[in-house]
């Protein structure tokens, strides 16, 4: 291993001794050679931390850590990607995986295109016994500049780039670190950072697993009703500023009041409130009629297309 590889994979794991070995191996058969892998314990009392001692002996391109004290996800996301030493960086639970040998050579390749800053995949998504849930792909294969990625990330109302499994970035570029005021949404904050810096270039093929089961934060984070709460808010403060269209902003707004008739938040109604601030009457106006154009003329174009036989 080079002293600056060009890719660093960080695993920041807590308790997924059940999955780990699976992740590693994962990454380590891959046919891009030139890599990291950096695993953080933080506090398991599994055998999560004997299981990366292991790997690290058979392969010295892994670099282990353990922590005597849980700092938490965001923090053992942070504390890998200032360990980090390559050019590159794609970051992954321990209980996620590569599922093709060649995601990174891929993904790396791509990401040397002009004007990418974040290179994205399609993920199968898995279970607790690897039993398969279901594919996602939101984008076609192709570049999107940040011009037209920004407003498709506002307008829809999910994680449209990704779980960070699925991402490749330059690590100049995420040298903040990820933003640990948002406990679930964490990544796709990251993802509008980076986008700051270019476009992305989107696969479309399924490169990657993600894993949801039980014990996972996102469950738990999705089952109380954290996870949409944040997600508003990260849309209302993204689509403040003068360089987002007024559709994307009124859309924002829209979403807004449709989460706080499930749940109500204070925080949504803070970042609504200085949306509407930038938000004129007019602007409103034009955007809503844009927006029913559009949409009519998609359902004009669905109907067409189930009455016309090919």
């Amino acid at each position: 291993m080079s002293q600056f590889p060009k890719i660093s994979v960080l695993i920041p794991t807590y308790q997924q001794g059940r999955f780990l070995s699976e992740a590693l191996d994962s990454v380590l058969r891959q046919d891009f050679h030139d890599l990291e892998v950096v695993a953080s314990d933080d506090g398991s009392s599994d055998n999560t931390f004997s299981i990366l001692q292991d790997y690290a002996i058979r392969d010295c391109r892994v670099r282990i850590f353990k922590h005597t004290s849980n700092l938490g996800m965001v923090e053992n996301w942070n504390f890998c990607l200032r360990e980090a030493r390559g050019e590159a960086v794609k970051l992954m639970g321990g209980d996620d995986r590569l599922d093709r040998p060649d995601c990174l050579s891929q993904q790396w390749q791509s990401l040397q295109a002009p004007g990418v800053a974040l290179v994205a995949c399609g993920r199968n998504i898995i279970d607790s016994d690897n039993r398969f849930l279901e594919c996602i792909a939101n984008l076609p294969r192709g570049y999107f500049p940040r011009a037209k990625i920004i407003p498709r990330m506002l307008e829809h109302h999910d994680n449209l780039i990704g779980e960070p499994v699925c991402c490749l970035f330059r690590r100049k570029d995420a040298t903040r670190g990820f933003n640990a005021a948002f406990l679930q949404n964490t990544d796709i904050e990251m993802w509008f950072h980076i986008l700051r810096h270019g476009g992305l270039a989107y696969h479309d093929e399924l490169l990657v697993a993600f894993r949801r089961h039980p014990d996972q934060k996102s469950t738990v984070h999705n089952d109380s009703g954290l996870s949409r709460i944040e997600h508003c808010v990260l849309i209302l403060k993204q689509a403040s500023g003068r360089h987002i269209p007024s559709t994307c902003k009124v859309q924002a707004l829209a979403y807004a009041d449709k989460t706080l008739r499930i749940a109500d938040s204070m925080e949504i109604r803070r970042a609504a409130q200085q949306l509407n601030l930038e938000t004129s009457w007019a602007d409103a106006l034009r955007a809503k009629i844009s927006f029913r154009v559009r949409r009519t003329i998609r359902r004009w174009k669905k109907s067409i297309s189930k009455r016309i036989p090919f």
